[in-house]
């Protein structure tokens, strides 16, 4: 995933604070917020509560391999942020990508 289409920086996730939508499930949380960019970006948030550092990391590469795989950033025009919640953690990879797609067509 090229630098351009992801969040980085803690000022791109301050902005969320106001004008954002709000969906989750078991496993996810999505912010989403449309912008006046010509693409989508995405971020991801995985808290210590989901596990130690690898298993951070596993869900993050998860993540990340969901959104390119499935090509979720061209069907919307706007940011989104994927936290993931404590239960992700222990979840497979076919439970997070059903959970995310599944969010992410409620948008």
């Amino acid at each position: 995933m090229e630098k351009k289409f992801r969040l980085r920086k803690s000022k791109d996730f301050l902005q969320f604070r106001s004008g954002r939508k709000t969906y989750s499930d078991q496993l996810l949380r999505i912010l989403f917020r449309f912008n006046c960019t010509s693409f989508s970006r995405v971020g991801f948030s995985v808290g210590k509560n989901v596990g130690n550092a690898v298993t951070r990391n596993r869900i993050k590469r998860r993540l990340r391999e969901i959104v390119v795989l499935s090509d979720l950033l061209s069907s919307f025009q706007g940011d989104l942020i994927i936290i993931a919640k404590p239960n992700s953690g222990k979840s497979s990879f076919d439970d997070i990508r059903n959970s995310l797609i599944s969010l992410v067509k409620r948008i």
